[in-house]
């Protein structure tokens, strides 16, 4: 003898037992895929906003270091580190940064060639990466 199927329905609400389960279902905890996906999302922001403190600390560094050899000292060197910080906001990546500095020290006069710029860019990063690690 077949049973005929049974139709199981809640007893407070009187609602069908499957929509019950889909209401459960749609207030269940995030799945293993969801959380990934947000510490994923979290860690690239985070990664993002270091980057970013790391190239505005290493423009100071080399804005200070250029005003040093340009003869600049207190107020006004930092005013120059300043004006480094604001050139790497002209485009992406550090060619505008690097573009400054040279224009720069071929106004003052300043013995530098590129590959020592750029060495000096890529040492200040290194440097910066350090003062964040360390808090300073």
């Amino acid at each position: 003898m077949r049973r005929a199927p049974v139709a199981y329905k809640d007893a407070v609400t009187g609602q069908p037992a499957a929509l019950i389960l889909l209401t459960i279902w749609s207030f269940a905890p995030m799945t293993t895929f969801d959380d990934r996906k947000d510490k994923f999302e979290n860690k690239f922001a985070h990664d993002a906003e270091l980057r970013f403190k790391a190239e505005a600390r290493r423009n100071k560094l080399l804005g200070l270091w250029a005003a040093e050899l340009m003869g600049k000292t207190g107020d006004e060197a930092d005013a120059y580190a300043k004006e480094v910080i604001k050139a790497d906001f002209e485009e992406a990546g550090d060619e505008d940064v690097f573009r400054k500095l040279r224009a720069d020290f071929d106004a003052a006069g300043v013995n530098q060639s590129d590959h020592q710029i750029r060495r000096h860019m890529e040492e200040m990063m290194t440097e910066a990466v350090k003062q964040l690690q360390s808090g300073e």
